[in-house]
């Protein structure tokens, strides 16, 4: 119910970098492991290929396997989710678009803003939890920089790591994981 665009702006980067980071970490751990301890297994027996391998050796390539895969799957998943909300923010940009601009405009003719919709739900709740139209306070701003400060396997989110404008951004610019795939 923020009118202005760059408080919706903050809010909304910082959630949707809280909810896709956790997301991302949640569902790709377990099979990335499992992935990783397949692979590494394969390439293992790969190598030896030529070479009779008994129970000792496929022993052995198991406990290389798991324990390689163990050493490296926090790492990998932390690249996963740093892929996952380095897309993610532009992606919400793009859908968060309209909004942005209808309070953009308003604030050009000098008006404030406030959604139709969102006013018709938040009547619904309890006055004591309903949000109100205005800018975001710098209290309320600070519960959605708790949300995205604490990312896993990151240091903590500052005010300067959100200035970026994923508006500008062009679709061209390779994403990290672009720039790992064709170096």
């Amino acid at each position: 119910m923020d009118p202005e665009e760059q408080g919706l702006r903050r809010a909304t980067h910082h959630m949707i970098r809280a909810m896709t980071a956790g997301m991302a970490a949640i569902t790709c751990r377990d099979p990335l492991s499992t992935t990783l301890q397949g692979y590494l297994k394969q390439a293992f027996i790969n190598s030896l290929h030529g070479v009779s391998i008994g129970p000792e050796q496929h022993k052995l390539i198991d406990e290389a396997s798991l324990t390689i895969a163990e050493d490296n799957v926090e790492l990998a998943t932390n690249f996963i989710v740093k892929s996952a909300c380095e897309k993610a923010t532009p992606d919400m940009d793009k859908r968060m678009e309209n909004e942005f601009l209808m309070r953009k405009q308003a604030r050009q003719e000098g008006r404030q803003y406030a959604d139709p919709v969102a006013l018709a739900r938040a009547q619904s709740l309890p006055e004591k939890i309903r949000p109100r139209v205005g800018a975001i306070t710098a209290q309320q701003m600070a519960i959605y920089e708790e949300f995205s400060s604490k990312i896993c396997g990151f240091k903590p989110t500052t005010a300067e790591d959100m200035i970026v404008d994923y508006s500008v951004m062009k679709s061209s610019t390779p994403t990290t994981m672009q720039s790992v795939v064709h170096h």
